[in-house]
């Protein structure tokens, strides 16, 4: 037999696996009430609602008085777990058997609280177990009963067959249950020719099996319910009667002692009378009388309560008698119950077979199904693979045609490099142009302080004047010079002439960017210039005529010599980006033709496809295929459209050379980053911008090296 220790251990792993509260471990936990109030409030937080008079949190279990709060809660918890077993389950209280008295009882909640009592706290939780198992909604605390360790399983159904039993171990109530199953015995001797007829006639259909079965289990039903609660009833008076005697034998004892007290208090009041007088004689009669006075209010109610009980025993016994009615009643059920049980077991075995062939009607169905789905599968696949070969085919084509194309754009590709490189060199070349013009305005002016200091009748230092010979070669060189510029003059004005005359010829209208013409005259010294809009304009070649006449009117001798030589070094740049341009021309004659020759092919597919007759599957091949060499027009054209794109603006930064002396201010700053100008985002801008800081800085040593 599991001794309460182990009884302990399964009923605290059964709380714990609910999860109500933190884990239990010892019985010392359940002291404060927090976990077994937890617990009935999930079985039913409607007949347990609040919270319990003392707070658990802050009860101090260090302290000695502690005890009390903790009595207090267990009793809160007591009162309402007794009403909801007695209403709501319907079992008499008390239920289990105390090990201390050796009967039914209550728990001590007294010794829970204070010492930690083993049993009395065992009985407490047997209740939450028989109130888990009792109540509306138990299905959610048997289900994970299954789940537990087999030794917790084995205290939860003893507990729940003690709670529904009632049995007490006296001698009377062993004598009924045998007296019971004698009555048993003799009832089923007695039956037990009539039932072999009995299922004779049901064999052979003389009995209805319908609507009389029903009304059998129907009334068996009813008989059992009122056996069970007239058993339980009985039980519960006989509980009652034993717990009315030990309340009135307590009672009774009591009353002695109250009788005792109030003698020996009579008589100590007449010994302190006799020696005492006055105020002092009042006030102690005045006490005694209260305390017996309050001595006979409780013997009052105790005769009252015996009353009572008395009453209530006389009521348990005549419900008693009514019980042992019911109890033959129910014997001769079950005899019949075990018979319907038998026959239920038969049917039950036809329905599942029902069932089996069901499943296999429902199987033959879905196979059905899935047999159309596969076929219709198959034949989406034929079909895929009908069309696949037709997009093969295709896809050769398109390879067929991929390698000429890529040729194409790799070539051009290559041209955009080279003018790119070819634009960086410009490019430094214009800022190293620009700061010789810097140098050469600073010698300007470094002149023109000379003659004013001639001018004034100052003689300049001797280390700076240059002598005579020095004046003449410089004037030689200033009128070599200004013979140069006219020529260049000329052959700007020629240039500009000519392209007034030719500029309605030249257009090709079948692309966007039109094609360079040359003009080569006698005067222009073999010198192209592109009359075209990535070339530069009539309005340009104006701006630099006039920048040159006006440097050449409003200039002194000196600024003429400087002028003069960088006019000349911008007609050279300029000549030898013409003669550069003269590629490009090539590059886009060349390009030109390759559209002209693709524009003919189709006009060739043409004629041949009016001598030819192919099937349908043909025209359209020859079709895409003009429609991919349309494709390969357009990128030919905007390839060419920026390549002419990039030479405009080259062309152009090379006609604004001359167009003033600011230039080389506005370069410097680009460079220097001033005037809140952005740093380049583009890979061209940046090497740009790297080509310039490195011209730059050749200036630089250049010009330290001459000074």
């Amino acid at each position: 037999m599991a001794t309460e220790e182990d009884v302990a251990a399964g009923l605290l792993n059964w709380v714990n696996s609910l999860q109500v509260t933190n884990p239990l471990y010892t019985v010392d936990d359940l002291a404060t009430g927090e976990a077994l109030w937890e617990l009935l409030q999930l079985i039913d937080h409607l007949a347990f609602p609040g919270r319990l008079p003392e707070d658990p949190s802050r009860i101090d279990s260090s302290k000695e008085t502690s005890w009390v709060q903790k009595w207090s809660n267990l009793k809160h918890i007591y009162d309402a777990l007794s009403i909801f077993l007695i209403e709501q389950c319907g079992q008499p209280l008390p239920l289990f058997f105390s090990s201390a008295t050796n009967h039914r009882g209550n728990p001590d909640l007294k010794a829970i609280a204070q010492y930690g009592s083993i049993g009395d706290a065992v009985l407490l939780l047997k209740l939450c177990v028989v109130a888990a198992t009792s109540c509306q909604d138990n299905e959610r605390f048997l289900e994970p009963m299954q789940d537990l360790p087999e030794s917790v399983q084995k205290v939860l159904i003893h507990t729940i067959q003690e709670g529904q039993q009632n049995d007490e171990p006296d001698y009377t109530e062993q004598e009924h249950d045998a007296h019971i199953s004698d009555a048993e015995e003799d009832y089923f001797n007695q039956h037990r020719q009539s039932l072999p007829q009995a299922e004779e006639d049901e064999d052979q259909g003389n009995i209805p099996t319908g609507t009389s079965n029903l009304a059998f289990e129907e009334r068996l039903g009813k008989v059992i319910a009122d056996s069970q609660r007239i058993s339980r009833e009985k039980h519960e008076l006989q509980r009652h009667i034993d717990a009315l005697n030990a309340r009135y034998n307590s009672l009774q004892e009591r009353y002695d002692r109250s009788q005792d007290d109030l003698n020996e208090a009579n008589d100590r009041l007449t010994s302190v009378l006799s020696g005492r007088a006055g105020d002092t004689k009042q006030s102690s009669d005045a006490q005694k009388e209260a305390i017996i006075s309050s001595l006979e209010a409780q013997l009052a109610q105790y005769e009252t309560d015996i009353e009572n009980l008395r009453k209530n025993n006389e009521v348990l016994k005549i419900k008693a008698e009514r019980g042992q009615k019911l109890q033959d009643d129910y014997d001769e059920i079950k005899i019949e119950r075990d018979n319907l049980s038998r026959k239920a077991n038969a049917a039950e075995k036809y329905r599942q077979k029902l069932e089996a062939s069901q499943d296999h009607e429902k199987e033959n169905l879905t196979l059905k199904q899935k047999i159309a789905d596969l076929q219709a599968q198959l034949r989406q696949s034929d079909t895929r693979t009908a069309s696949s070969s037709d997009l093969q085919r295709e896809i050769d084509e398109y390879r067929r045609l991929l390698p000429a194309i890529e040729q194409e754009r790799h070539e051009v590709n290559e041209m955009k490099k080279r003018l790119e490189l070819d634009y960086h060199l410009l490019q430094a070349r214009h800022t190293e142009s620009e700061e010789q013009l810097r140098r050469s305005k600073q010698e300007v002016e470094d002149l023109q302080g000379r003659l004013r200091d001639y001018d004034d009748g100052v003689e300049p230092a001797s280390a700076n004047s240059p002598n005579s010979e020095e004046i003449e070669v410089e004037g030689k060189d200033l009128e070599t010079e200004e013979a140069d510029y006219e020529r260049a003059e000329a052959r700007l004005q020629a240039a500009l002439v000519a392209s007034e005359v030719d500029e309605g010829t030249g257009v090709n209208g079948e692309t966007t960017s039109t094609i360079p013409v040359h003009a080569t005259t006698s005067n222009l010294e073999g010198i192209d210039i592109d009359l075209v809009e990535n070339g530069i304009s009539e309005d340009e070649l104006r701006a630099i005529m006039s920048a040159m006449r006006a440097q050449m009117v409003a200039g002194t001798s000196s600024e003429r010599e400087t002028s003069l030589k960088m006019q000349k070094k911008m007609v050279i740049m300029l000549e030898k980006a013409r003669s550069k341009n003269q590629t490009l021309v090539e590059h886009i004659k060349h390009q030109h033709a390759q559209l002209e020759e693709l524009k003919q092919r189709p006009e060739k597919s043409n004629q041949e496809q009016e001598l030819q007759v192919k099937e349908p599957s043909t025209e359209s091949e020859m079709e895409q295929q003009l429609e991919e060499q349309d494709v390969l027009i357009e990128n030919l054209k905007r390839e060419i459209r920026l390549i002419s794109s990039a030479w405009f603006e080259q062309n152009q930064r090379l006609a604004t050379l001359g167009s003033g002396t600011g230039g080389g201010a506005v370069a410097l700053m680009r460079l220097k980053g001033g005037n809140g100008l952005e740093e380049p985002k583009s890979f061209l801008g940046r090497q740009r911008k790297m080509l310039d800081k490195a011209a730059f800085g050749m200036n630089q040593n250049i010009r330290v090296t001459r000074g």
